[in-house]
């Protein structure tokens, strides 16, 4: 006797939850896989929303419309919060979005921090 194993037609695989581009890109609201980065790294810290206006962070160059939306899903909305990350910050955040050696290399820390003094126009 063979036995077999018959699949009714309600049963479907669970598809995969849709996300936005950016919050794909950020890994917003995915749960996070194993860790691959050092254990040097960390979080940098966030903020639940803007304090007043969000700074155009598209004016630090190497940052464009889909990674400023990026950092903002991470709740990274003013120069002043680039410019205080630290080495540990960056790796985590290049393990994350998709900028492998970018923020080091287009110096988006030093850039923010220039940006953060820099006199309103």
């Amino acid at each position: 006797m063979v036995a077999t194993v018959e699949q009714s037609a309600s049963v479907q695989p669970l598809a995969p939850p849709s996300f936005s581009p950016s919050r794909r890109l950020a890994g917003a609201g995915i749960p996070e896989p194993p860790a691959i980065t050092s254990a040097s790294s960390r979080r940098p810290p966030q903020l639940a929303a803007p304090k007043e206006a969000p700074d155009d962070l598209k004016k630090i160059k190497g940052i464009g419309k889909k990674t400023e939306s990026a950092l903002h899903d991470l709740g990274i909305y003013h120069f002043a919060q680039i410019a205080a990350w630290e080495r540990a910050h960056v790796e985590w955040l290049e393990g994350r979005i998709a900028i492998k050696g970018r923020i080091g290399r287009e110096q988006w820390v030093e850039q923010a921090t220039l940006l953060m003094t820099a006199p309103a126009d």
